[in-house]
């Protein structure tokens, strides 16, 4: 009865939410007025926990100086630990994300060691030189590492080359707040099998936009979501800001004293033109004989803001015919082993319906209309989620092949 409750309440909140994105900039000439109106109804909650737009504009952008002014300025206070990005390869390979670490002071030998914890550059990896210097009004950040690195990134692939270079120097430039970096192997201009370094490089982003993650912890709470960054459109990225954010938080509603929630997020798909965000969560409840746990996700078309559903990347039909006929899917984590969830399946055929499969993921058109299951994409696969009993994992995740 207590998860009933929560997921009706989880449901209710997000309606208002969603309404959001039927209207999001970019779609017709007249959004930007109505996404600003819509970002004025949430401004109480918003602006009591994140501060104002301004303020938030101000930590990101880093102060150009050779003294880490960029960090400086994330951490918003002049004393104590300051907030540093560190950039690493999301899963594919074929994108940066980025995390948040705190340092007392910022030095290019912690830098590199973070950057190693992601395989971004080997262990062994030292600094032979780093400062900054000021060209035709540029700050140029001059670094030089050892041959141990330049070893490692010529080994890689194409696009493994790509994240690598683009984390190590995303996470130098936003460090020392410089415009540009000038990396050398021992003194000499980096040569790979791909690529002749021999030019001052800016900041890479393998996609247009930016994700990171934001944390709010109290007591046995403990929230993860994402949060987008420079979006071209800001309307549209202010929009998803505050879904993320309202999602997350509304959790915790209708939770009884002395229960814990943990919520984390997978960023499954970022391209250009597809952001899939899978939210899992695990409640404990005192008087419960055991924690459970659900799932939902956020599919947005990149393009224009918009919500995408489960049958925008298949039919109903094709979902059906797999999971009933053909069974051409694999079981994704979980606890749940394949022949189980074919068993499961097989005691409800009737119910896995083209009608069932249609009314997954939120509708921003019709954001009353409370989903029967979800769906994200992963490597290219669509990943249908079911709700199951306990014994089989709360839910299960089913890749469609």
């Amino acid at each position: 009865m207590a998860r009933m409750k929560i997921k009706i309440k989880r449901m209710a909140a997000l309606v208002l939410a969603l309404a959001m994105t039927a209207g999001l900039a970019g779609c017709a000439a007249g959004a930007k007025e109505d996404a600003q109106e819509s970002e004025e109804a949430f401004a109480g909650s918003s602006q009591e926990t994140a501060g104002t737009e301004e303020e938030k504009e101000k930590t990101e952008e880093p102060e150009p100086s050779g003294q880490a002014g960029g960090a400086q300025d994330a951490a918003g206070q002049e004393e104590g630990p300051l907030q540093v990005k560190i950039y690493y390869s999301n899963e594919m390979a074929d994108g940066l994300e980025v995390t948040t670490v705190e340092m007392e002071n910022i030095t290019p030998e912690l830098l590199i060691s973070n950057l190693a914890t992601y395989n971004i550059v080997p262990k062994d990896t030292r600094v032979n030189r780093s400062e900054t210097v000021t060209e035709q009004e540029l700050t140029i950040l001059l670094l030089d590492l050892s041959a141990e690195f330049g070893n490692y990134v010529s080994t890689m692939g194409t696009s493994g080359e790509y994240v690598i270079m683009g984390a190590l120097t995303n996470t130098f430039l936003d460090a020392y707040g410089a415009d540009r970096l000038r990396l050398t192997v021992e003194g000499n201009v980096l040569e790979t099998g791909h690529s002749v370094y021999d030019y001052d490089m800016e900041r890479s982003r393998m996609t247009s936009y930016g994700i990171q993650a934001v944390e709010e912890k109290e007591g046995n709470i403990s929230l993860t979501y994402p949060e987008l960054y420079s979006m071209r459109d800001t309307i549209v990225q202010d929009e998803w800001n505050q879904i993320f954010a309202e999602y997350a938080r509304k959790n915790t509603e209708g939770l009884s004293e002395g229960a814990s929630l943990t919520l984390t997020y997978e960023v499954a798909t970022s391209t250009e033109e597809l952001l899939s965000i899978v939210y899992r969560a695990e409640v404990y409840e005192p008087e419960a004989a055991h924690p459970y746990r659900y799932i939902e996700t956020f599919n947005v078309d990149m393009m224009n803001g918009q919500m995408i559903r489960l049958t925008d990347y298949i039919s109903a039909a094709e979902v059906v015919e797999c999971l009933t006929q053909t069974k051409d899917f694999t079981v994704l984590g979980g606890e749940a082993a394949k022949e189980d969830v074919e068993g499961y399946l097989d005691m409800s055929p009737e119910a896995l319906t083209e009608e069932y499969f249609s009314n997954f993921d939120w509708n921003s058109m019709d954001p009353s209309a409370v989903p029967f299951g979800y769906s994200y994409k992963k490597d290219g696969q669509v990943v249908v989620c079911l709700e199951v009993p306990h014994a089989l994992g709360d839910f299960i995740e089913l890749q469609i092949s």
